[in-house]
């Protein structure tokens, strides 16, 4: 089995965690997104799924349920965090072997973010390092950072896709924005190009937005009603030349899905 084609999604699936259970509002018909999910997941051809936002064990068993028969192969970091915090929310399932699989935790989390353990998870498929992350909601400095040197570390000198949630927006009003400049300075230095911009590098006529609050009913509820846009979603890749990259357009999450074909 060759790597080909990889998705990565935000879930936002609370259901089955001590927050949710007090606070409904974090749930939007989850039992129900979670089927869509799978299903839509069993009507294509991935060769390797990245989530994050999936929060409980239940959730995560799931699924893990609904598509081992074509993904044999997986990835759930420990949880170690405290009995109220949230987390981990990573799921890696693949079609082939995995393995050095392996998690850090994010350091510097602000404001309600403290309240959960989010990670850096990876592992090593066909000789691809493949990391994931979501990074703090307020977006720290320090979270780039830490991604960096552990892309450095653990990477070595293998071909790296990177998928994540990374709260930094590509563009405001159609122009390219300082945080994610910033941010692909900081890609830069260890090779890594966006590979949606490698593909489409005009932000105007590919414009890529996964958080789409006027089109995405998930996203208008998650958000009360802001019908703002944004790309925070992405692809990095190093020593790779991908061949397409989509947004999956479709209500599965406040976040649509983005793929990478290679």
């Amino acid at each position: 089995m060759t790597i080909k084609k990889i998705l990565f999604l935000n879930a936002h699936l609370f259901k089955g965690t001590i927050p949710a259970f007090f606070y409904r509002k974090l749930q939007y018909n989850d039992n129900d997104r979670c089927n869509r999910i799978c299903d839509y997941i069993l009507s294509e051809n991935y060769d390797m799924i990245l989530f994050s936002e999936v929060w409980s064990t239940s959730m995560k068993l799931k699924i893990l349920m609904k598509l081992i028969h074509i993904y044999p192969y997986h990835y759930i970091p420990p949880r170690n965090c405290k009995w109220y915090q949230l987390g981990p929310e990573q799921l890696i399932l693949s079609k082939s072997v995995i393995d050095e699989c392996r998690y850090e935790n994010l350091t510097n989390l602000s404001s309600w973010d403290q309240f959960s353990v989010k990670k850096i998870c990876s592992c090593v498929c066909e000789n691809y390092f493949i990391c994931t992350t979501h990074f703090d909601t307020g977006y720290t400095s320090e979270n780039l950072d830490q991604l960096r040197e552990y892309i450095t570390k653990y990477g070595g000198g293998r071909r790296v896709i990177f998928a994540g949630d990374l709260n930094i927006a590509e563009s405001y009003n159609h122009n390219i924005s300082d945080w994610y400049t910033s941010m692909m300075n900081v890609f830069d230095i260890i090779g890594m190009r966006d590979s949606f911009r490698m593909l489409n590098p005009n932000v105007n006529t590919h414009p890529y937005f996964t958080v789409d609050g006027e089109m995405n009913v998930v996203a208008n509820y998650f958000g009360n009603g802001d019908k703002s846009k944004s790309k925070i979603d992405y692809f990095m890749t190093r020593g790779i030349s991908p061949t397409n990259g989509e947004v999956i357009v479709l209500p599965l999450s406040d976040h649509y899905g983005i793929s990478l074909t290679i």
